[in-house]
């Protein structure tokens, strides 16, 4: 390949001469040729399997149209575009209401069921009218599914060389089967949440621009199979060559569409706050927006833990390559796991625990706890990390910009006006700036510091790799 003929060269050894030097220019235009060649081959593949979830859709369709023209079963014979979703609905569904930390969990994960089986109950709508986008979501998150699982990562070696990702390729290639199928399965499990919310999304936005939309049985076929096609194709696409920066956005993607829609979605209350604070204290608790924000929390989390074990060796190698201070290797990659694992625990228990600060004042302790703790492990992690080794502006990034806007942030939210006496010291996020504020601020920062290490890490890594094969030739 290209990649492994691409090489600088300079020395002072007789047995290497100038001539041993490939032509730059016909080295650059094979490598062109061979970004086209994947690309066409990743295209040709995904068509591939959105063919056959589209050519499945249609069939069992077809099928269920013919048991309905034999009577065996009561299938609709008009459709709308869209109907609200059973797992949706605030009214005439049972709501969980919040109980004790120890028993969210429980309640979160029987929510999560429950919403699964309002999924396959949301095709047909109460008055006996088939619902097109019900049966689209419920069709895309089996074919979705069924993809992520079969076409994870089977052409990304492939994409490594040609990008001269040595490190990735590597640490790929060298991979323990048991973790590769690990991330197998959490991947394919935050994709079907991930799609959950971006599928019910899309067509909740459809809703808005052709509402009460009347469609016949060929109409509500074709407008099926065509979603599921294009949703199962973009997944194919993307898991064929599933690369650490893509699962990093994937992850960021889900987050921002999930906590978006959620905020949005967010019963009101009666409490004297503004409406953004409404709509972020109440994402979560009650339909509609109970399932998004649970299942937008678990999909990234998830994700999260994919992308460890994408760079876990890369981190390990950085470590080794360093001069190491207070502790050893095996000391370093431990903190570096431990605060890991913080950012994600952190998360996933502002998901599963629920806030009732009349009732149930201690499952404060782990939501807005866990929040916290996900901003320290950043924190702590932007302090740790040698960054003589990455960009200047990443430095000037995770010490003075992240580090001093929590700092300020977190001072003034304890800091409360007691005229005409001196201000006094409250609980953070009960001062000048609220907790919620200050959240929302510092979930944003965590995002953009996640993304910029990400890349300044790899980037270096995959300079560290090529420059292990850089052959120098003097003239």
């Amino acid at each position: 390949m290209a990649a492994r003929q691409v090489k600088l060269i300079a020395s002072n050894s007789q047995e290497i001469t100038a001539s041993d030097v490939p032509d730059v220019k016909q080295v650059l235009e094979e490598n062109l040729r061979n970004q086209y060649e994947f690309m066409r081959k990743r295209i040709q593949t995904a068509l591939s399997y959105a063919t056959a979830a589209g050519l499945g859709v249609l069939i069992a369709l077809l099928i269920a149209s013919a048991l309905n023209l034999l009577g065996s079963n009561g299938q609709p014979v008009s459709y709308r575009l869209y109907g609200e979703y059973l797992d949706w609905r605030s009214v005439g569904v049972p709501q969980f209401s919040v109980c004790e930390w120890n028993c969210e969990i429980g309640i979160q994960v029987t929510r999560l069921i429950s919403a699964a089986q309002d999924i396959g109950s949301s095709v047909v709508s109460d008055d006996g009218i088939g619902n097109a986008a019900g049966i689209a979501r419920l069709c895309t998150l089996i074919a979705v599914c069924i993809v992520a699982w079969t076409a994870y990562r089977r052409q990304l070696p492939e994409r490594y060389e040609l990008n001269v990702l040595m490190a990735q390729l590597d640490d790929f290639n060298t991979l323990p089967r048991w973790q590769f199928w690990l991330c197998r399965f959490l991947y394919t499990a935050a994709t079907l949440f991930g799609t959950y919310v971006v599928s019910s999304v899309v067509w909740f936005m459809i809703a808005q621009m052709f509402k009460n939309m009347p469609l016949n049985s060929f109409d509500a076929l074709v407008v099926v199979v065509l979603f599921t096609t294009l949703a199962t194709y973009i997944a194919a696409y993307g898991a064929l060559a599933l690369s650490t920066r893509d699962v990093l956005m994937l992850a960021m993607f889900i987050f921002f569409i999930g906590f978006a829609v959620s905020f949005a979605l967010a019963p009101e209350d009666s409490n004297k706050q503004q409406w953004w604070e409404r709509a972020v204290s109440n994402a979560g608790q009650l339909n509609p927006s109970a399932p998004l924000f649970t299942g937008t929390l678990l999909c990234g989390s998830l994700m999260l833990i994919v992308l460890w074990f994408d760079i876990d060796s890369i981190i390990l190698k950085m470590v080794r390559d360093g001069d190491l201070r207070f502790f050893g290797e095996r000391g370093w990659m431990r903190v570096a796991r431990v605060l890991y694992g913080a950012l994600a625990i952190g998360l996933i228990s502002v998901g599963f625990i629920r806030v009732d600060a009349v009732n149930f004042r201690f499952n404060m302790v782990f939501h807005a706890g866990g929040a916290v703790l996900a901003i320290l492990s950043v924190v702590f992690s932007s302090i740790l990390i040698r960054k003589r080794r990455f960009h200047p502006w990443y430095k000037i990034f995770s010490v003075y910009i992240l580090l001093g806007l929590t700092f300020g942030m977190g001072f003034l939210g304890s800091l409360k006006p007691n005229p005409p006496n001196l201000p006094s010291f409250v609980f953070p996020g009960t001062g000048l700036i609220s907790l919620t504020v200050i959240e929302l601020a510092l979930f944003g920062l965590i995002g953009l510091w996640i993304y910029l290490t990400i890349d300044n890490l790899l980037g270096q890594a995959n300079i560290n790799a090529f420059e292990g094969d850089v052959v120098m030739v003097s003239q």
